[in-house]
């Protein structure tokens, strides 16, 4: 058969077009971007709990790691951390482990996030690229930001790369949030860190643990604050008799769960809180229970 050729000088022929960077559609969309990309990933990297008004209660996340690569990578860098978690459709073929892997609502998200390992991510980084634009929507406004990089774990020299699909949509009404945008949908893509640049890793700075109160994002109030949690420190039996403090002493995000859990299910908070411990505080199984 005959040989098809091209009419491309032989020096290019070896040459890989130069990556063009970052690339946002609009001004308005690159400032969208820039903003929430730098407080998404300050409270990642600090206080995952305190994401939990970045989602919403339809928001969806998955995360999926790159295990063919990984089995070449040295025992040290190996993604067993992530595997529980992992979505790879590949890999994950029957239809009901695919919908368990999927995590569904804010608070179901939010836990799976704070049971990953800790991170640092620099957005400064040479290798990070973000490209950012509109995405044609009849219900509601939607852009979307895709983030390219890498982050090392914790406080070792772990190093990772990534990649990061954020669905950006306005808050709906009534929704109680800090943030210019919530997170519609969140796709997380984790492998082992391919060579590039060599650059220091940025300074690592503990998480806050789930027992202290959350830190507010730049500034605003307390995101126990801006939650329906009246009802989280005293409830009142059946009797008329007050329990104060019954989920008091438990960390933020468990209390937020308790709370969630018993608005959704009429259940009294101790009965919330009894039935999420029964289920290891797994919140779609508590709700299904």
């Amino acid at each position: 058969q005959p040989l098809i050729n091209f009419d491309i000088p032989a020096e290019r022929g070896t040459l890989l077009p130069a990556s063009l960077g970052s690339f946002a559609d609009t001004a308005e969309n690159q400032a969208l971007a820039v903003d929430f990309l730098q407080k998404f990933f300050e409270v990642y990297d600090s206080n995952r709990p305190g994401l939990l008004d970045a989602y919403g209660d339809d928001s969806l996340f998955s995360l999926t790691i790159d295990s063919a690569h990984d089995a070449k990578a040295d025992r040290k860098d190996f993604l067993h951390a992530y595997m529980p978690q992992s979505r790879n459709l590949i890999r994950v073929n029957e239809p009901s482990k695919r919908m368990e892997l999927l995590r569904r609502g804010r608070i179901d998200i939010v836990h799976t996030l704070s049971n990953l390992p800790p991170s640092r991510h620099n957005l400064g980084s040479p290798s990070c690229v973000v490209d950012v634009h509109s995405v044609n929507n009849m219900v509601c406004q939607v852009v979307c930001i895709n983030v390219h990089g890498d982050f090392w774990e914790g406080g070792s020299e772990t190093r990772r790369s990534f990649d990061r699909t954020l669905l950006l949509t306005p808050p709906p009404a009534g929704f109680a949030t800090k943030w210019p945008a919530i997170v519609m949908n969140d796709s997380l893509h984790v492998r082992s860190f391919v060579a590039g640049r060599a650059e220091a890793p940025p300074p690592f700075v503990a998480p806050t643990p789930t027992g202290m109160p959350l830190t507010p994002v730049h500034g605003g109030p307390s995101l126990l604050a801006t939650l329906p949690l009246g009802s989280a420190m005293a409830s009142t039996s059946s009797a008329g008799t007050t329990i104060p403090g019954i989920v008091a002493t438990l960390p933020d995000q468990q209390q937020v769960m308790v709370s969630e859990l018993s608005k959704q299910t009429g259940l009294d908070l101790t009965l919330a809180k009894q039935c999420l411990e029964e289920q290891t505080w797994v919140f779609p199984r508590a709700m299904a229970a």
